[in-house]
């Protein structure tokens, strides 16, 4: 008899220190949900006060828009680098460029995922800052220079951010941002289970596996060849490897989306695991409500989109220079609906 009552509270004790982890899951995830919504509501009021309308909305060809509701948008930019963030590399002090910049969008109402591409050799006005992040002085260049010219950390993204807002005629909020060492590809590629791709076309030059019609599953730096690798001397080879781009993240999204509804936890230990080679400002809570959500949003090859442009040869590399009634089209098809009347 004590030995069953022995038996039987070890059970109670287990069952309540697992139902103290559930209770403590769910709520760091509402914590996570309500910091997101506070922040959202933030960064809202401050872009559309900036807006001529002041009401969220955009008037374009005799038509009024309203910004959608329950979107979350965090830019993510992809260094090309392999040093700690903090660290510049070995050659001539550089933090890395911005070689991958992509605005990541969580339409909770609709329970889909948008992606919008920004050509890393979008043209703007580049924010040159010297180590310590002090503001120098001004000069036209890629996109992609704006993180290398300043501290390589919250100050090259906080000028990033700037860069890609006034792109998108500061109309629409960025809520987050995370700023990744693309060297970690390979690691948060695994984390998931590895990708598996089909090859549109003959990649062999990244890798010998990657020959056209073979289907290969990606693991390790097979990952980041895939995603990351372009043959310079071929013109607009950065602005093609997005469609490579894009359906890589369609494979990784659905194996992460699976991955995560066995392990929840998985993207806030990735955090902990990398925090030498990102940053953000998305806090764990945060982080783990909008993995959570992951499972339920879809996404296909549809809801990736590029900043329409055309590429022209400059003085040593190319320029990209934005369609400005296409970028006006683009905001309005992915973050605004027709006012009702």
């Amino acid at each position: 008899m004590k030995k069953l009552i022995k038996k039987y509270w070890k059970i109670m004790v287990v069952i309540v220190i697992l139902g103290i982890f559930v209770l403590l899951f769910f709520l760091v995830r509402y914590k996570g949900k309500k910091n997101l919504e506070a922040n959202i509501a933030a960064e809202q009021q401050d872009v559309f006060e900036e807006m001529a309308s002041f009401q969220n909305t955009i008037d374009y060809h005799g038509t009024t828009y309203q910004y959608r509701k329950d979107i979350v948008n965090i830019l993510c930019i992809g260094v090309d680098k392999e040093e700690a963030m903090w660290e510049r590399d070995d050659d001539g002090g550089s933090v890395g460029q911005a070689d991958a910049v992509f605005l990541v969008s969580f339409d909770f109402e609709h329970s889909n995922i948008r992606i919008l591409a920004i050509p890393r050799d979008t043209m703007v006005s580049i924010v040159a800052c010297d180590e310590n992040g002090n503001e120098m002085g001004a000069f036209t260049g890629q996109l992609a220079l704006q993180y290398a010219y300043a501290d390589g950390q919250e100050k090259s993204c906080s000028l990033v951010i700037g860069q890609v807002a006034d792109i998108l005629k500061n109309e629409v909020p960025i809520n987050g941002y995370v700023a990744m060492n693309l060297s970690c590809i390979g690691t948060v590629n695994d984390a998931v289970g590895g990708v598996t791709v089909e090859m549109d076309d003959d990649y062999t030059l990244y890798n010998a596996k990657f020959k056209k019609g073979a289907t290969v599953h990606l693991q390790g730096e097979e990952a980041q060849e895939f995603v990351q690798g372009r043959d310079i001397m071929v013109s607009g080879s950065a602005y093609s490897r997005i469609g490579r781009q894009k359906r890589y993240l369609k494979a990784f999204i659905s194996q992460a989306k699976k991955t995560l509804t066995q392990n929840p936890a998985l993207a806030v230990n990735l955090m902990s695991q990398l925090s030498d080679y990102m940053l953000t400002d998305i806090s764990t809570d945060e982080v783990l409500y909008l993995s959570t959500e992951l499972s339920g949003c879809n996404f296909d090859e549809e809801n990736m989109q590029i900043l329409q442009g055309n590429i022209q040869m400059g003085e040593q590399y190319e320029e990209y220079y934005l369609d400005d009634e296409a970028v006006q089209q683009t905001i309005i098809d992915l973050f605004y609906e027709e006012q009702k009347k």
